[in-house]
């Protein structure tokens, strides 16, 4: 794999590897205080887990919904696992098919071993060669964000943050065949992956400005990173851009397939009324929910969502200030992938979502070491409350 360029330092292969034992060992006790006891059960499966096992075992399916699903009869809703995308399950089979492994046993080592695979991926990023407190404190921001529960549970979220920061390295280093797999994985993984390509339209969009500067009316073509010109917007289009588009393509043909309708994750998705609307309608909404729950747990929650709602701001603009690395394509996915779920609804899972946030954080590097310890104490007090929420619940 020679687009993989080979690690000098022994801090390369020690810190990543002791960053994922402490986030493992974090949201372990974390399932100990919640009362949930063990390495491989239940205790790691909760909410959609239960889709993606079945997926996992009968394929996608679609149907209206019926009294089983608390619908009156003749309900014009429609039902089923289609909803979700296919690839993680589709990994969870062919793990338990060569090892003989149970579907939920698999399903929890891909989570585990994706997320690990995150974190080398980071350290290329950094390009870590030696054990500095700068470079132990990025790699745990990268890993102990709120939702940072589900990096370690049956659900694709580190398949998903895996593939993003493979498609930043490869973008930030051109070497842009492994971008394009991750972005075709990507696509395939989890329904976010359609905002994520919308952040990335926009950044070829601010590439082609770059590249073309007459558009500004200069002469001279602007570099955004200190030791490298941008990419070129064709590059990251033709070989990023468009295998996610084909990813998605894939995913809708496999569904017309199966179902008898490409678009089978949106009509299931449809019930749930998501759509773009005002956010500080719900920023307000939060709130009525924080005050009327406190103190309760649940609480915590909602309290997350509005402490993110103004610190993903303060995030965008240290990113772009650092120009560290992608910072443009950073601030871009950092802004995208917060403030759209955000919009589209107080029944999304906006815990998952920050958890989605965890490839950018890598750009914070420039922050001081006193400012990334300040934040990773934030990080951690949600990731501690979000992760007792999630043992608790009983849906699986």
């Amino acid at each position: 794999m020679a687009w993989i360029k080979k690690p000098s330092s022994i801090a390369f292969w020690i810190m990543p590897l002791t960053v994922a034992l402490v986030a493992f060992g974090f949201a372990h006790i974390i399932s100990r205080v919640a009362n949930c006891y063990g390495w491989w059960d239940w205790c790691w499966s909760r909410w959609d887990s239960g889709y993606y096992l079945e997926i996992s075992r009968i394929g996608h399916t679609l149907r209206h919904c019926g009294i089983d699903d608390h619908y009156p009869t003749g309900s014009l809703e429609w039902c089923g696992n289609a909803g979700w995308a296919p690839l993680y399950s589709l990994l969870i089979y062919l793990l338990s098919l060569v090892t003989g492994w149970e579907n939920e046993v698999s399903g929890i080592v891909i989570s585990r071993a994706c997320f690990l695979a995150f974190l080398y991926v980071n350290a290329l990023i950094l390009n870590v060669r030696s054990f500095a407190v700068s470079n132990w404190l990025t790699l745990f921001l990268c890993a102990i964000c709120p939702g940072g529960i589900y990096f370690f549970s049956i659900f694709p979220i580190s398949i998903t943050i895996l593939g993003i920061s493979i498609i930043f390295f490869g973008i930030q280093t051109k070497k842009y065949f492994p971008a394009g797999i991750a972005a075709y994985g990507v696509a395939v993984s989890y329904s976010s992956s359609i905002v994520f390509l919308f952040c990335l339209g926009l950044y070829i969009a601010l590439l082609f400005i770059v590249n073309h500067p007459w558009l500004l009316g200069k002469t001279k073509r602007p570099i955004l990173n200190e030791t490298k010109p941008p990419p070129l917007a064709k590059d990251v289009f033709l070989k990023v851009f468009v295998p996610g588009v084909l990813g998605l393509l894939s995913l809708y043909g496999y569904d017309l397939w199966v179902t008898g309708h490409w678009n089978a994750m949106y009509l299931i998705q449809g019930k749930y009324g998501h759509g773009l609307s005002n956010p500080l309608r719900h920023l307000a909404h939060y709130w009525q929910i924080v005050t009327s729950n406190l103190p309760s747990k649940v609480s915590w929650t909602e309290l997350q969502n509005i402490v993110f709602f103004f610190l993903v701001l303060v995030l965008t603009y240290k990113v772009i200030k650092g120009r560290y690395g992608l910072f443009l394509l950073g601030g871009i996915y950092l802004l995208c992938m917060w403030y759209i779920p955000f919009s589209l609804g107080t029944n999304v899972s906006l815990w998952r979502s920050i958890g989605l946030l965890a490839p950018a954080f890598v750009y914070l590097h420039p922050l001081r070491p006193l400012q990334k310890l300040g934040l990773l104490i934030v990080f951690g007090v949600f990731y501690y409350f979000m992760g007792l929420l999630f043992i608790k619940s009983v849906i699986h």
